[in-house]
């Protein structure tokens, strides 16, 4: 229902800049742009980002996001979105 789209449009503008980042940017603008998040993980993805980075993997992409009531609506309306990133030479 409504209740759900708008949790649904809540998670995705939470989650854009951050997702942004990791695709473009390097761990200093993951943590910049964590600050507006609620990210669980932001700290291994910085991470994962920069040892990509060191590795010759400076390419990365975003293969999919979705958020949790996209997949299976609950009725607590707690959501949360999960992201799924290459990264390649």
């Amino acid at each position: 229902g409504a209740g759900q789209a708008a949790l649904i449009a809540y998670a995705r503008a939470r989650d854009e800049a951050v997702l942004g980042a990791i695709v473009r940017g390097g761990a200093e603008a993951i943590e910049s742009s964590g600050r507006s998040t609620s990210m669980c993980g932001m700290w291994a993805a910085a991470l994962t980002v920069e040892i990509a980075c060191a590795l010759g993997m400076s390419q990365r992409r975003l293969l999919k996001y979705a958020v949790s009531s996209e997949v299976s609506p609950h009725p607590s309306g707690n959501v949360t979105g999960f992201a799924a990133i290459a990264m390649t030479p």
